[in-house]
């Protein structure tokens, strides 16, 4: 008879996430993940696999819990800039409620993506899902679609996901809040440019 899991893989994996996320994959060892788990390493590699691929499945818990919080945020305002600038206060949340410095998929695309095709791809999908959702807002925040070139809409929606890798890399930085605020509302009036430019 096999015997019974004595912990839960997906708790095992939340807190991995969390100490990659913190520190980075070359300075995450094995030993290190044993210990934060409370998982012995056969536990951990029978549930969740090596190294490699605990980080790979961080990475895409990350990713998970990174579009909820986007998803779960309500759009009010009629108006893109205020609409833009309440969607980045929200990111912007949600990275300082979590504690650590930046964006998991940002440091892992400096880190690890260059060198690993597999961490490539899911910073890819990552854009993707960004980039689907800042469509998304923009349709409903200037209801009539057909009023907006749907080019001007990829580009505007390429700009902010790329504005917002950018206030992950000022988070990093510990940079100061008025830099942080300057940023977010400079992007929210460039996505305005963008949309209405001839």
């Amino acid at each position: 008879m096999p015997r019974k899991k004595e912990f839960d893989p997906d708790v095992a994996l939340t807190k991995a996430m969390h100490f990659f996320w913190q520190n980075g994959y070359e300075n995450t060892s094995i030993r290190d993940l044993i210990s934060i788990t409370g998982v012995n390493f056969y536990g951990l590699y029978s549930s969740l696999g090596d190294k490699k691929e605990i980080f790979l499945k961080s990475l895409d818990e990350y990713i998970k819990m990174y579009i909820s919080a986007l998803n779960a945020h309500k759009v009010d305002s009629q108006e893109v800039s205020t609409a833009v600038a309440e969607v980045f206060h929200t990111l912007l949340g949600f990275l300082d409620s979590n504690g650590h410095i930046g964006c998991m998929v940002c440091n892992a695309a400096i880190e690890v993506a260059p060198s690993d095709n597999e961490t490539a791809l899911k910073m890819q999908t990552h854009r993707e899902q960004v980039e689907a959702y800042w469509r998304s807002m923009l349709v409903k925040v200037l209801e009539k679609e057909e009023l907006i070139k749907p080019e001007r809409l990829i580009n505007c929606a390429e700009f902010l996901c790329t504005q917002v890798y950018g206030l992950s890399m000022l988070l990093r930085a510990q940079s100061d809040r008025a830099l942080i605020q300057r940023h977010i509302d400079f992007s929210a009036k460039l996505a305005v440019s963008l949309l209405s430019e001839k």
